[in-house]
This record gives C-alpha cells, structure tokens and sequence, in this order.
C-alpha cells in the first residue's frame, strides 16, 4: 500500500502548511510601522512618483510565499484550493457563501480602478502577472517585460508595483477565507473518512523501527528546504525522535554542504523559513537579494568571479571560484541520502516494504551506528537545472536509487550487495566519481 492520501487531501494539507508560513511573515508585516503607500508629486512640471513599504526584506518575503498561491501552474494555486473545497464538501458550503466569496475573488481581480494604456484596459489581474513574470520572480514572458520597460519613465511603472503588492494582499484576504472553511469541515464529522489517515493509527519508524514515543510529525523525505513540497511521509511513519534528532541534522548537512548550497541559491525561491536562500564559501558570500537577483560578495583579496565575455544580448559569462568551507565527508551525505531513499521505498511501496530486513543496514547507515559496505557514486560533472528527481533503478540488483538534485546526480544502492564497483575508465568516460561509505 502506498502511504499517499487521496489527491484532495494532499492539496489541502499542503496548503494548510504553506498558509502558516504566509500567516506568519503576514503578521509581522502587520507589527511593523509603516504601509504600503504609491506617492506622487509635480516637480519642475513633471509628475514623480514612488512606492514605500512597511519593510524591504519582510515584503520580499510575504510576496515569494504568496507566489504559490498566485501562480496558475503551482499546485497551490488559488482556484485549486477553492475547486477542491468546492467539489469534496458541498454540503458544508452554502451558495450563497460560495457567491460571496467568487464575487470578492472577481473584485480582487479587477481591482480598484481601471486602467487604460494604449487603448488597452489593465485589470488588477493582469498587472501581477506582467510584475511577476516581467521582472519580481525573473523575466519570463518577452510581452510583460516590453509592457514594463515602456512604462519604466511614467508614474505607471510605480503604481503597477504598488498594485501587485495590493493584489498579494487581497489574495491574502481570500487565502484566510479558505483556509477558515479547511479547517470548518476537518471539524465536520461527515468528512472524517476524508482526513483519516491509516498511518497516524499505525505506528512504526522505518528508520528505528520502534513503535514506541511520539509520532506527530509528518516527514519531508527530500528535505523541504529544497523546495520538496509533496514527497511527504505522514503522520505515524517516523517518529519524533529520528525526525527532530538525526534526521533534520542529515538534511542540514546536505542541504548547506558546499555541492548543493549554491545551486539551493540559484533555483530555491526561499528556504524552509521563508527567507531568500543564500550560501557561504571561504572566498566569496552568494545571497538572493530579491528573487530574481543574486548578489555575489567578494570575501578574499583574489577575485572570486571573473566575466568571460559580454554578448551582444547584455548577457554576460562568467566564472565563479568557490572554495569550499570544509572536506567534502561522503559518509555523511551519503547517510543524508540513504535517508531520502528509504523515505521512497515507503512513499511508492508503503511502509511494509520500508519494513523489510534487507534494509536494516541501511537503518543503522542512517542513524550513524556504524558505516555501510557499498560505494556511492556522483556526477562530478552537471548542467544545473531547477529540477529535483528521484527513481530507482533495476539493472545492478539490490535497490539501486539516483538522486538528482539540481543537476548534481548520486547513485547509490540501498543493500549491502551488490557493491557497486566500475573501472576508473568507466567512472571517467560517465563523469562519475566514486566515494567508499566505509571510514576504513
């Protein structure tokens, strides 16, 4: 048996932990002086305008957060949610509740007033995704960013940013509402068949074993802080112990060891805390400023980057020297790995099959008993991309998985046998490098 909910349930769970991350930065926005306000002023006969936050760094946090529930593609998605609440408890949600809460969605989308350039009218709606995908979150539609850079000279270019901030802020409203009727109908004793997880009634760790102590936590298999939002062990599969002990050091350690940390940077909109990712290397400090920015901070006399060339395009190339903080150590990336592929094994296969003996040394690799009599391959070459993946494979025998994490590929083997064993040839000819699990 597979340890996924139904679809329904997994949506609404994930937005249920995402919405306290967006609550939280929310309030603290709340808590500090100041408002979102556009200004507008005649100087020497020209109209300047400009729009003030609460705060820089907490605004940048509370729009990266709403992103998921504003972007159409994200599983998060506003209309997702609603379609989903929508669908599975009618019952619990009178018309003319549902029209109230549409018509305010509809408002929110036109927004205050109307705006009209070049004889085109510019509804709220619109104006967030020419600021989101014209610039905030990177310039991936060519149509919004010619739309921004013809206003870049005109009070309108302030007052679109002013307006997509309004727009986070309204959907926030929406997002609350939601998130009311979520936790109205988990209440409901007619959908308790819909939030009933066998797994929180049947307890066992499959990394101890143990059926004893606490079992409240839900378990990231790939750490969240890479952006893992829906590889999820529920409640009653791992218990608090492993979690908030071994478990969360090995992601920390994965997660901010020197191979990931800079493309966690590159590709993460923002850390498990909701902040803008940033890594350190001896020589030099990479930090997300906002989220299409990246700042690289010289730490050292020597250079740390240097351009290679300029295209025509503005693009430019150019090469980044990072020295690692410390020696890379296989054996505790290799346990941190170990982790998240015996999180699958339960995740596709149900926790009987993480149960299983064959697994135990694994077990004892991942709580740092003792070492592991296998080798661990990584690509030390990588085209970086923004995507993390996960299979196993069948070909060597044993339980073979490949982890791949922004472009950065282990291969490794969850048994004992067979080793894992190439020529340096081979290793070579792949672009692999092969590490001993075992210190000795």
């Amino acid at each position: 048996m597979q340890l996924q909910n139904n679809p329904g349930q997994i949506l609404l769970n994930a937005f249920r932990r995402h919405y306290y991350k967006v609550k939280d930065v929310n309030n603290r926005l709340m808590n500090i002086d100041g408002t979102f306000s556009y200004q507008y002023t005649f100087n020497q006969e020209r109209l300047q305008s400009k729009v003030e936050v609460p705060n820089e760094e907490e605004t940048i946090r509370f729009m990266v957060l709403m992103r998921r529930f504003l972007n159409p593609v994200d599983r998060l998605y506003y209309k997702n949610v609603w379609s989903t609440l929508k669908e599975n408890f009618p019952e619990a949600i009178p018309s003319d509740r549902v029209s109230e809460i549409e018509g305010l969605i509809e408002e929110i989308n036109k927004g205050p007033f109307k705006i009209n350039i070049d004889q085109r009218d510019v509804a709220a709606e619109n104006i967030y995704h020419i600021v989101a995908n014209g610039e905030y979150f990177g310039k991936s539609d060519e149509q919004a960013i010619a739309f921004l850079q013809m206003l870049e000279n005109t009070p309108f270019g302030h007052l679109f940013l002013y307006e997509f901030y309004n727009y986070n802020l309204g959907f926030f409203y929406v997002a609350s509402i939601l998130f009311d009727i979520f936790l109205e109908v988990k209440k409901d004793e007619r959908y308790s068949h819909f939030f009933y997880e066998e797994s929180a009634t049947n307890k066992c760790c499959i990394y101890c074993l143990s059926d004893n102590g606490t079992f409240t936590s839900e378990e990231h298999i790939v750490p969240e802080s890479l952006g893992n939002y829906d590889t999820i062990l529920p409640k009653g599969v791992v218990c608090d112990k492993c979690n908030n002990e071994v478990l969360s050091g090995l992601d920390a350690a994965l997660v901010e060891s020197d191979l990931i940390s800079f493309l966690k940077t590159l590709y993460m909109p923002y850390t498990k805390e909701g902040k803008l990712p940033q890594a350190e290397y001896q020589n030099v400090s990479i930090k997300k400023v906002r989220p299409s920015h990246i700042v690289f901070i010289n730490k050292s006399k020597k250079e740390s980057v240097t351009v290679n060339s300029r295209e025509e395009n503005g693009s430019i190339r150019f090469t980044v020297n990072m020295k690692g903080r410390k020696k890379f150590d296989p054996i505790l990336i290799g346990r941190a790995l170990y982790k998240i592929g015996l999180g699958m094994i339960a995740f596709f296969f149900g926790r009987d099959a993480a149960y299983d003996s064959k697994y135990d040394a694994a077990r004892a690799f991942i709580r740092g008993e003792h070492d592991f009599s296998n080798n661990l391959f990584i690509s030390d070459t990588t085209k970086p991309h923004s995507q993390i993946s996960t299979r196993m494979d069948i070909r060597w025998g044993g339980t073979c998985m490949q982890v791949d994490i922004y472009g950065v590929v282990f291969f490794f083997n969850l048994e004992t046998t067979p080793v894992l064993e190439v020529t340096e040839e081979q290793l070579k000819e792949r672009n692999y490098a092969s590490y001993s699990l075992r210190s000795t």
